[in-house]
């Protein structure tokens, strides 16, 4: 059952690896590692789960407030041009 247990630490050591957060939305300023942790924990772990996602649907998520969530999407529309 050792294994079990290094298998348990090397995941929560990849979930605390904070870049692998802010690597998937490197593109959006906006996005700090909090925002990012956030997300990824609400199943939001992409620019394209950004872009399903509307302006009051991130603001139901605990921790963004609707002036982040506008600036992301904004940020994320001047991504497409």
């Amino acid at each position: 059952s050792d294994k079990k247990v290094e298998i348990v630490e090397k995941i929560q050591e990849s979930i605390d690896d904070d870049s692998s957060y802010i690597d998937a939305f490197k593109e959006v300023s906006v996005i700090n590692n909090d925002i990012a942790k956030i997300l990824f924990y609400s199943e939001i772990k992409s620019i394209e789960d950004l872009k399903n996602n509307s302006i009051k649907d991130l603001t139901k998520i605990k921790g963004i407030d609707k002036k982040t969530a506008k600036k992301i999407k904004k940020e994320i529309e001047k991504l497409n041009k």
